[in-house]
């Protein structure tokens, strides 16, 4: 009998754990990543000798769930002199990525692709080695354009004195979370939104402090005079006649900085409709995203006597 006590109670308690798990996935939201590389292990070795001829395979992988095209340039950091990679470096251009995909239990894998340098049919080699010459850094880049799409349901409302007592409960304040916005993952996802809604000179006014996330590995790579980051923002509701204007506008771009919101603002035309309804608050962000990645390589000294 004990053993059936304690066979319940660890059940109730699995059931609790996986209970739980469920419920984190589902209010998790859009998580704030994309494409990423790794130099691939041997391609080349950590160490080198003089005259060993190489390769640098790159394996690209892509976690978002659109192919996403790319270029990717390779660098090295010592002279012509001595051969292998050249300092000015080897780009390859217009390749694409496929999008990640889902298996039957619903767990999402990134797609790979690999890219060899310099071709599949060539190779590297360093020559002319001394003592000074212990090293080399090989050193990576990936650039990718990224347009995206988050959107979420706002209240609209004639201003921010009225409040709606009807079949739904319509307030000119609301505070939006990552699970509260259909988005899909990308290097930068929208993770807060703060709305705000007001009666100035009788025209309602729409305020909206929005609040990017970026991913851990990599930037954006448009900056302004001052080397802040920009990014293409387009805020629209798709049921009402509107303009917003964001704050820290930079030419095409506004200013990114992690943690800020930014503020944007519009004067609402409702027109035909009634002074409280639902509509879609629409977030589009464009921006060129990098990463970059160093690889150390030694020589083995079998040049010293």
């Amino acid at each position: 009998m004990r053993s059936i006590e304690i066979s319940l109670i660890l059940l109730m308690g699995f059931a609790l754990i996986i209970s739980g798990c469920d419920q984190t996935s589902t209010t998790q939201g859009a998580i704030a990543e994309g494409v990423n590389f790794d130099f691939e292990e041997g391609y080349p070795d950590s160490i080198l000798t003089e005259g060993e001829n190489f390769n640098v395979n790159i394996e690209v992988s892509n976690s978002l769930s659109s192919p996403v095209p790319f270029d990717i340039c390779l660098f090295g950091d010592r002279s012509e002199y001595y051969g292998g990679v050249p300092v000015q470096g080897i780009c390859k251009t217009g390749l694409t990525v496929d999008q990640s995909y889902e298996n039957n239990q619903g767990v999402i894998y990134p797609s790979k692709r690999d890219i060899v340098f310099p071709s599949a049919g060539e190779s590297f080699v360093y020559m002319n080695l001394d003592k000074t010459v212990s090293f080399t850094n090989l050193r990576v880049n990936l650039k990718y354009v990224l347009e995206t799409e988050s959107s979420l349901d706002v209240c609209v409302l004639s201003g921010g004195d009225y409040e709606s007592t009807g079949d739904f409960e319509c307030l000119p304040e609301e505070t939006f979370f990552g699970q509260d916005i259909s988005q899909e993952s990308a290097p930068l996802i929208v993770s807060k939104v703060e709305k705000s809604v007001r009666s100035i000179g009788g025209q309602p006014q729409m305020k909206v402090f929005i609040t990017l996330s970026k991913a851990s590995n990599g930037e954006i790579v448009k900056k302004d005079e001052q080397g802040l980051d920009l990014v293409g923002l387009n805020v629209f509701l798709r049921g009402t006649d509107s303009e917003f204007i964001c704050k820290n506008q930079r030419g095409e771009g506004v200013v990114f900085r992690e943690g800020d919101s930014i503020e944007c603002r519009a004067d609402l035309n409702l027109g035909g409709n009634e002074n409280v309804y639902k509509d879609s608050l629409v977030i589009g962000l464009s921006y060129e995203y990098m990463l970059e990645k160093i690889k150390r390589i030694t020589f083995d000294g079998s040049w010293e006597e």
